[in-house]
């Protein structure tokens, strides 16, 4: 019989009790039926997973009590995707399936090409939607965290930020194949693909990348949607380097 699993943005303390989300209640109560006494699975941001009990439900509130420790995750190399936004049911889609496929960090991208949204439109409102993917896909999947989705930055930004990672950009023009990134796997640093919005990326931009010595690599003959090209990278790094 299938546990159903919980994101929990806290500490789990052992037969400490603790409530899920009004969202999450709501699940619970309304579309799983369930009452006092089931068993459900909770895991944290911290890398841990407990069974537990619902303990009681209180105006629409399910309150749970973890009872033993599951299994914990050790950290390890992730990958990142810039993502150009397009549309945003299929931006959305590709949330879902790259987080399934154990996408670290997302990092939404404002390009020439950008579809939908620009910085200045995408709300606060949007940002917690997307977040809201972000949790549910990681509760179907199995994942022990949630990836972090930044606020929509340009090309620029995400090459001069801070961050230390291998960076890539995935393009058709791409003289070398994806598989190259076998080559550096065992690196501590993680790997940051840029992925274009539909159309692509502009000369420009492209410009922009070789100037910065970012390497273009390719996912072969085929053009592929937005959406598709994040799925299938995050596909290749799932299985090779994370």
């Amino acid at each position: 019989m299938k546990i159903h699993r919980f994101y929990i943005p806290r500490y789990i303390v052992k037969n400490e009790e603790l409530n899920l989300s009004d969202l999450q209640s709501k699940q619970i109560i309304k579309v799983l039926r369930m009452k006092k006494e089931d068993q459900v699975i909770i895991f944290n941001n911290y890398e841990e997973e407990w069974y537990a009990k619902i303990s009681k439900i209180e105006k629409n509130l399910v309150f749970v009590i973890p009872f033993m420790f599951s299994r914990s995750n050790k950290k390890s190399k992730g990958f990142i995707l810039a993502i150009g936004i397009c549309k945003n049911n299929r931006f959305e889609f590709g949330l879902e399936k790259c987080t399934e496929l154990g996408v670290k960090k997302i990092i939404p991208l404002i390009t020439s090409r950008v579809q939908g949204s620009s910085n200045s439109i995408i709300s606060n409102e949007k940002i917690g939607r997307w977040n809201k993917i972000l949790i549910e896909a990681s509760e179907q999947s199995n994942r022990l965290n949630i990836p972090v989705i930044s606020n929509p930055i340009s090309i620029e930004t995400t090459i001069n930020s801070n961050e230390e990672y291998h960076k890539f950009v995935m393009d058709i023009s791409g003289e070398d194949h994806i598989n190259k990134i076998n080559e550096i796997k065992n690196t501590k640093k993680d790997i940051c693909l840029f992925i274009g919005p539909p159309g692509g990326f502009t000369k420009e931009e492209l410009e922009i990348f070789r100037l910065n010595k970012i390497e273009r690599l390719s996912l072969g003959n085929n053009i592929f949607r937005t959406e598709t090209a994040a799925i299938v990278s995050s596909f290749f790094l799932s299985q090779n380097i994370s």
